[in-house]
């Protein structure tokens, strides 16, 4: 579990919050492979993941039009359920519904590490509008 392994922790987050940012393939593949080498590829990943991963931090500087689209697929597959958009309307939806059945809910907003201070309490304001409005 991700949790359980601070590297694991720590990449999967600087992943989601820096990489899927990228529009520009290019731009994506140098900042996954920054991430890949600062962090290093996790022990706790199974052998396919830890192989893809170092592989695929080597290649997508070379070929960023092809590695990138897997990343973010595998990234958005491993999200699935996990990570909810508050743009999504469902997401105020599922707030009400957890908190109905007892559960306390930590959200993070992703994104603030490339946010200025106004832009994240923007952010913050819409978020505590969506949780509260219902």
């Amino acid at each position: 579990m991700v949790v359980d392994d601070p590297a694991l922790r720590d990449l999967t987050f600087a992943l989601t919050d820096e990489v899927l940012r990228f529009d520009d393939p290019r731009g994506a593949a140098r900042r996954f492979a920054a991430i890949v080498g600062d962090i290093g590829v996790p022990r706790s990943l199974g052998l396919v993941d830890r192989v893809s991963l170092a592989v695929g931090a080597k290649v997508a500087r070379v070929l960023p039009r092809l590695v990138m689209p897997m990343v973010r697929a595998r990234m958005m597959r491993e999200a699935n359920g996990v990570v909810l958009s508050a743009d999504d309307p469902a997401f105020a939806d599922h707030v009400v519904r957890r908190r109905d059945q007892g559960f306390h809910l930590n959200v993070n907003v992703l994104g603030e590490a490339i946010l200025s201070d106004a832009e994240a309490d923007v952010r913050m304001a819409m978020l505590r509008e969506r949780i509260t409005c219902r």
